[in-house]
């Protein structure tokens, strides 16, 4: 797998979250300009000015973001992929891969995150990274699928619960997931996080592992 950077959020909404940002500031020039990627659509704006206001006290830029779900503005996309790193937002991820798959995306994500840029991805988003998303409809998410295709851009070689609260249903869930697609699973509470660089796993928090 070529090497890749990944920082891999449940929620970065908790003050634990401060442990995952000191790593995504170790990774991005100081002062970076991140772009905003929504899962769909956010007509207010309320998503990005919140997003915008944790990366201001991060001393990063939130840049205007590119929405997807709609008729792609290509020239502010080719934009996007010249920065140094991409915040994919939570939401529904089936519907959030559907947008990416509709404007023939992955490939071009794949060769940015190749070629060095640093991926974000907080709940759906850090999902959206992996082989397989079907987590995003386990426990408490099992009404949430808008089609039936669960392909992931394949970023890494594991599949990731955000939001894990160590219930022991879904903790049956996830190693039943873990077995029938012989993939190990990292869930993650909010507070927490999983750094990939360079194909190197790194749990930050209280993340449990669940091998195949």
């Amino acid at each position: 797998m070529t090497p890749h950077t990944l920082v891999l959020y449940s929620a970065q909404e908790t003050p634990e979250d401060a442990r995952v940002d000191q790593v995504l500031l170790s990774l991005v020039p100081p002062g970076a300009r991140v772009k905003f990627v929504p899962s769909s659509g956010d007509p207010d704006r309320s998503w990005f000015r919140a997003k915008q206001a944790y990366y201001a006290r991060l001393g990063l830029t939130l840049d205007p973001y590119t929405r997807i779900d709609r008729a792609l503005d290509r020239a502010a996309w080719r934009a996007l992929l010249s920065c140094d790193a991409i915040h994919f937002s939570g939401g529904n991820t089936y519907y959030f891969v559907a947008w990416l798959r509709r404007h023939s995306l992955q490939n071009d994500l794949r060769a940015w995150v190749a070629n060095g840029g640093v991926y974000v991805g907080i709940s759906a988003g850090a999902i959206l990274s992996t082989p397989h998303i079907g987590t995003t409809h386990l426990g408490a998410y099992a009404d949430n699928p808008v089609n039936d295709d669960p392909t992931g851009l394949n970023l890494v070689n594991f599949a990731f619960q955000p939001h894990f609260d160590g219930t022991p249903g879904l903790l049956h869930e996830l190693s039943r997931f873990a077995a029938q697609h012989a993939l190990p699973v990292y869930a993650c509470p909010d507070g927490s996080g999983v750094v990939v660089q360079n194909q190197e796993v790194t749990c930050i928090g209280e993340v449990i592992r669940l091998d195949p």
